[in-house]
């Protein structure tokens, strides 16, 4: 398994350089990556869920108990507003972290620039972080099958075994 890699970054133009590729996709001809990124205000932030940071970090461990009580809550004042046809609960669940919910979920873009965004939204002494994983690695070192997933995809492997 290999480490994290920190590369220094000092102008829009050093991460742009970094974080496109020299060769182009075999596949599309394109000067594109199969990287996603996250873009963190410190650097010294750990990778955890909005969720998973309620109450602290440390010890880090899971909250997910809370999510049925915040979820309940969610529903009972945002009920009338929701679309009428949601077709499963992991809808909801990106409904109500676009929302401002703490949720599971960890937001990442397929855009270096857009997680740069996010890194430099809010006023900060603190280093910036932009995250970069490379989701294809990651599947071979898990032995995890490559393919995108849609929400439909989780709804069809059964909503109610996923929430």
């Amino acid at each position: 398994m290999s480490v994290i890699k920190e590369v220094e970054v000092r102008s829009l133009g050093e991460l742009i350089e970094l974080a496109t590729p020299t060769v182009p996709d075999p596949a599309s001809g394109r000067l594109r990556d199969y990287a996603v990124y996250r873009g963190a205000a410190d650097a010294n932030w750990p990778l955890l869920s909005s969720l998973d940071r309620l109450g602290g970090v440390t010890p880090s461990r899971t909250k997910l108990h809370l999510e049925n009580d915040i979820f309940r809550n969610f529903l009972r004042y945002a009920h009338a507003y929701l679309p009428p046809n949601l077709s499963n609960k992991w809808e909801l669940l990106i409904i109500a972290q676009h929302h401002g919910l703490p949720t599971r979920l960890l937001d990442w873009t397929y855009s270096p620039l857009v997680a740069a965004h996010f890194a430099t939204l809010e006023e900060s002494a603190a280093a910036r972080a932009v995250w970069k994983l490379d989701w294809t690695t990651m599947h071979d070192q898990f032995s995890i099958r490559k393919r995108a997933l849609l929400v439909l995809d989780f709804g069809q492997a059964g909503n109610t075994a996923m929430l």
